[in-house]
């Protein structure tokens, strides 16, 4: 939790993740946009709640997804992720992170949350 000592501090460390479409046709088109609202918190640069809550659950602390390194806020998400196959049976690699943000001074624990995407066809 020291680098997580007030609103708006990011953990150093994140957790890259991709998601790949493959076997896809020439020319094809999509593009990814996380699509879960239940959970987003709006006030804190449209981050990603902790869901847990009790004794071993962390405190202000939520999920920053990354897009590359760039921050995604799901508040306002644009439709610029958008790539598109060169060649036939290709795939398309989006990658994308995860890192703690923190909401105010944050308390050390458990941190879990869930988010979904759409898959966008051009």
């Amino acid at each position: 939790t020291r680098s997580l000592a007030a609103a708006g501090d990011v953990s150093n460390e994140k957790v890259e993740f991709d998601i790949k479409l493959v076997n896809c046709e020439k020319n094809t088109t999509a593009g990814i946009r996380f699509d879960n609202t239940w959970n987003i918190d709006s006030r804190n640069a449209g981050t990603l709640k902790n869901v847990l809550t009790g004794n071993g659950a962390a405190k202000n602390v939520n999920i920053q997804l990354l897009h590359g390194d760039m921050p995604i806020n799901l508040n306002a998400q644009t439709k610029d992720h958008y790539l598109t196959t060169q060649s036939f049976d290709d795939t398309l690699i989006y990658n994308y992170a995860a890192r703690y943000y923190a909401t105010a001074q944050s308390k050390q624990g458990h941190v879990q949350t869930s988010a979904t995407f759409k898959i966008d066809y051009k």
